[in-house]
């Protein structure tokens, strides 16, 4: 289905327009009116690793137990 002239006008003038904003950005940043905003993981960086090695923790003490708990069947079981 070929795309009417309109559409296709639509298109290239938000690539153009999205291709000026850019250049205006690193133009700000280059002159210095523009500060550069911290990305979310940035800020949270430290609370993000202590929730890691929290479920890290977690999740390894809950294989252990299930573990221990397997072993301690499995000896109980045995017949000396």
């Amino acid at each position: 289905m070929p795309y009417s002239w309109d559409e296709i006008k639509t298109v290239i003038e938000r690539i153009e327009n999205e291709k000026e904003m850019d250049k205006l950005e690193i133009l700000e940043h280059e002159e210095g009116f523009m500060r550069i905003q911290p990305s979310l993981t940035e800020k949270t960086k430290s609370y993000l690793e202590f929730l890691g090695e929290f479920s890290v923790g977690v999740i390894v003490g809950i294989i252990t137990i299930i573990f221990n708990f397997l072993l301690l069947v499995w000896l109980l079981h045995l017949e000396f």
